[in-house]
C-alpha cells in the first residue's frame, strides 16, 4: 500500500526519506533521475512476516509498504512503445519493483467494484444494516463465479473441467434456487446447527437421534471419525481398487517391502518393466485370511521410501542394508512425506 507523508515509519528518520510534497508545475518533476530507490526492512523475530518500505522520487515523493510481497527491490528501465510504421517510437521509463506492484495490482479495487454493481443486490428498506449484508454477499457471489471459471478450465483437476461455463447471470440465478430451497436441517455447511430450525430440536435429538434427510450430520460424522481410534480411517475408495486388483503369480517373486518370495502381485502397481509388483497380500489368522502388512505398508503414502524396492530406486540406498522400519522411522517418515505434500501444487 501506499504511505501519506505524514504516515512514515516512525523508527526511520526523515530525511532518509523522500517526503517533500513536489510542485506539479515544476518541470523539473517530469525528469527521469535513474536513482536506486530506499529500502528499508523489518523482519519478525518469529520469521513469519518481513515488512518492506520502499521510498524514491517520481513525478512526485513515493512511499509503498508491503508485507511478504517483494523478494527485491532495484531500478531498471520500461519500453514503452507509440504510433506505428515509420511514426513508431520507443523510449524506456525508470522503474522498480515496488512501483511495478503497485501499478499492476491498485486496479483491483476498481475491477471489484465493477463486479459487485453486476450483482445488482439492492433494495429499498428503511433496514440499514441490509446494506453492508448485501455488500457482503455480492462480493461471496462474485468471488464464487471466480472460482467457478478457475476451477471449471480442469488445471486443478481435470475431473472439474467444463467446456461450456455457464454465465455470470445463469450462475447467480442458480444459487438463488439452491438458497430458496436448501434447510439448514440438513447440516450440511458449518454453523447450520446453530441456526433456529435447529436449536429449536431438543438438544439429546441433535447429537444422538436418528438422522435427518436419511443422511448422517456433521456432528455424527465427526465423532466417528475424528479421533485416532475411531472408525473411520479416510479415504480407504483408493485402497479398494487395488484389492480388487489382486492376482496370484504362477512363480514366486521378490516382495517389494520386505524382499522375500511372495506369490501375489497388485494389478494396478507396475514395476518399471511394466511388470505387477510383487508383495505378500494375505496372511492367514486364527479365523481365516488377512490383509497383509507388506500390502498395507506399500500402498500407504506415509511409508513411501521405506520399501526395500525403495531403497535403490528412490532413496539411493543399497537393498542389503534395508531392516523392517520400526514405529520411530515410520513416524519421522510420516513427518518428512506431510511436509512434502503441503507443497504440492
Amino acid at each position: 500500500m501506499t504511505s501519506g507523508r505524514s504516515y512514515l515509519p516512525k523508527d526511520i528518520k526523515s530525511e532518509y526519506l523522500h517526503k517533500l510534497k513536489t510542485d506539479p508545475a515544476n518541470k523539473y518533476s517530469k525528469i527521469a533521475r535513474f536513482a536506486e530507490p530506499i529500502v528499508a526492512v523489518k523482519n519478525d523475530p518469529q520469521g513469519k512476516w518481513q515488512r518492506c518500505h520502499v521510498s524514491f522520487q517520481s513525478t512526485s515523493s513515493c512511499n509503498i509498504s508491503t508485507v511478504n510481497a517483494l523478494n527485491e527491490v532495484f531500478n531498471y528501465v520500461e519500453l514503452r512503445e507509440r504510433g506505428r510504421g515509420d511514426g513508431k517510437r520507443k523510449w524506456v521509463i525508470e522503474m522498480n519493483h515496488a512501483r511495478r506492484l503497485y501499478l499492476s495490482t491498485y486496479n483491483g479495487i476498481d475491477v471489484l467494484d465493477h463486479l459487485l454493481k453486476n450483482a445488482r443486490l439492492f433494495y429499498r428498506t428503511w433496514k440499514y444494516w441490509h446494506a453492508p449484508k448485501n455488500h457482503a454477499i455480492a462480493i461471496a457471489v462474485s468471488v464464487a463465479y471466480d472460482i467457478y471459471c478457475e476451477v471449471g478450465e480442469g488445471k486443478i483437476n481435470p475431473d472439474w473441467k467444463v467446456d461450456k461455463p455457464i454465465s455470470r447471470w445463469e450462475f447467480q440465478r442458480k444459487l438463488s434456487m439452491q438458497a430458496l430451497t436448501y434447510s439448514p436441517k440438513k447440516l450440511k455447511y458449518p454453523g447450520d446447527e446453530f441456526l433456529r430450525a435447529n436449536t429449536s430440536v431438543p438438544r439429546a435429538n441433535r447429537v444422538s437421534g436418528p438422522s435427518r434427510g436419511g443422511s448422517i450430520s456433521r456432528t455424527q460424522l465427526q465423532e466417528l471419525t475424528q479421533s485416532s481410534t475411531s472408525r473411520g480411517c479416510g479415504d480407504l475408495d483408493k485402497l479398494s481398487d487395488h484389492v480388487n486388483s489382486i492376482i496370484r503369480l504362477s512363480k514366486g517373486r521378490v516382495c517389494s517391502w520386505c524382499g522375500t518370495k511372495a506369490y501375489q502381485a497388485c494389478g494396478l502397481c507396475n514395476d518399471s518393466d511394466g511388470k505387477p509388483v510383487a508383495m505378500h497380500v494375505s496372511t492367514r489368522g486364527g479365523n481365516g485370511k488377512f490383509l497383509s502388512l507388506c500390502f498395507l505398508n506399500y500402498h500407504n503414502d506415509n511409508c513411501i521410501g521405506l520399501a526395500k524396492n525403495d531403497q535403490s530406486k528412490l532413496c539411493h540406498k543399497r537393498k542389503g542394508d534395508w531392516t523392517e522400519p520400526t514405529k520411530s522411522q515410520k513416524d519421522d517418515n510420516k513427518a518428512h512425506v506431510q511436509q512434502l505434500k503441503r507443497r504440492f501444487r
